[in-house]
């Protein structure tokens, strides 16, 4: 009520976001500094880690961080999206093999990021034009950079092995080698989740986050 009679928003309208990023007495703050972020990605800021250090060192311990979480959240995976596929590089000319290796230790970073901004944006009521205008950005740059790219030069390098793709290393068994080679093993307790459509960078973080829970004593791959 007092931010509103004091037109609070009105008086640090002119401002830089660096002058109040670590003032949380209203929540006008919290709306200016957001609303400024995302007015400056969508018109393609680079200025990634001021944005950063500003949400990660002065406003999650804000006093309004928690009604706002869902927003400052969405902004960081943005940014992380977008400085993942700035240097997303796509090499010509590979075997199907070294693409399956190259997209299992980096590429699929990327579609996870895309996923996370995604499911972030999903989760805004009412999104600003900004917002809307944040993620068709998003949207060209996973179709075009990588999307588009990765499977043009994936699909060349199967074409090549003329239908014939068992071309798997070590690394990577066929699924009718599965039974054999990783569950009849003398394992105390073993558990296999089987899913017709995980995707890899799916199973991958729940990997990760199974390897993090402290109930979990196991290894997970």
């Amino acid at each position: 009520t007092v931010g509103k009679q004091l037109k609070i928003l009105e008086l640090i309208s002119a401002r830089g976001i660096e002058t109040i990023d670590k003032t949380d007495t209203f929540k006008e703050f919290d709306r200016y500094i957001i609303s400024s972020i995302i007015k400056a990605l969508s018109e393609g800021s680079y200025d990634y880690d001021f944005y950063l250090r500003i949400i990660e060192n002065n406003r999650i311990t804000s006093k309004w961080y928690d009604e706002f979480k869902i927003n400052y959240e969405f902004i960081k995976d943005v940014i992380n999206f977008k400085k993942e596929i700035e240097k997303f590089d796509i090499e010509e000319d590979l075997t199907s093999e070294e693409y399956i290796n190259k997209y299992a230790s980096s590429y699929y970073l990327i579609d996870k990021l895309y996923r996370h901004v995604i499911n972030g944006y999903s989760k805004i009521n009412e999104p600003s034009e900004n917002e809307r205008k944040l993620i068709d950005n998003i949207d060209n740059l996973y179709e075009n950079i990588y999307l588009s790219k990765l499977g043009r030069v994936f699909s060349y390098s199967l074409s090549k092995l003329n239908g014939k793709y068992f071309f798997f290393s070590s690394d990577f068994s066929l699924a009718t080698d599965f039974f054999r080679k990783y569950v009849n093993q003398k394992a105390r307790k073993q558990f296999v989740i089987i899913s017709d459509a995980f995707r890899y960078e799916v199973a991958k973080e729940l990997v990760e986050r199974l390897d993090k829970a402290f109930s979990f004593k196991g290894i997970a791959k």
